[in-house]
């Protein structure tokens, strides 16, 4: 175990693990976002990519993996360290651990009071490039209050707290929901790790 991070204490049978990083890191990711304007784009979902505000809506930063080093090499050091920690708990998640990494876009994405992603969702639903998804990381990048994740089969409302990285399985086992404030913004930074086969 890496003993450096604050751990956040999940039920072990929920398969959710969580640790805090440090907060200038999310200082630093919101400085990125904030920096790169340009590069916005409306919140989407599906392997269709379709804005439907009705169900998510948000403004995302997407980076792509030839760009990790340019915005997120510091976030990705202690992601790597929080994913170490997931592992420790939870070994038979790397029982294919040379095949799996991180390989797709990170979205950090924004929130303004009343937006989110409304629907009950997985991250992997087997269709196209979402069935390569094996785990999912989040960060949350403020301290927001009502604003966390919600998980339907774990009965866990996981709160928005600057640092707090949670790692869980892509799958509809962890069906989950954003939760949504009126009254504050939201920013989190999430994407997944990816079977390369």
């Amino acid at each position: 175990m890496i003993n450096d991070y604050e751990k956040y204490d999940f039920d072990e049978s929920s398969f959710i693990g969580g640790w805090y990083i440090p907060e200038e890191i999310c200082d630093e990711l919101i400085e990125t976002y904030n920096n790169n304007e340009d590069k916005w784009s409306p919140g989407a979902i599906g392997t269709s990519i379709k804005v439907e505000e009705t169900i998510k809506k948000s403004t995302e930063f997407f980076i792509k993996p030839n760009e990790y080093h340019l915005y997120l090499k510091n976030y990705i050091h202690h992601l790597n360290n929080v994913l170490e920690n997931y592992k420790e708990i939870y070994p038979y998640c790397s029982l294919r651990m040379n095949e799996w990494t991180i390989n797709s876009t990170i979205k950090i994405q924004h929130y303004k009071p009343g937006e989110g992603f409304k629907q009950w969702h997985c991250e992997n639903n087997g269709s196209g490039y979402f069935k390569s998804r094996h785990l999912v990381f989040m960060t949350y990048l403020t301290n927001t209050k009502n604003a966390g994740t919600e998980f339907y089969h774990q009965n866990i409302k996981v709160p928005c707290k600057k640092g707090l990285t949670i790692i869980w399985p892509a799958g509809w086992t962890h069906i989950h929901r954003g939760m949504i404030t009126k009254n504050e913004e939201k920013t989190i930074i999430t994407g997944w790790y990816n079977f390369n086969a």
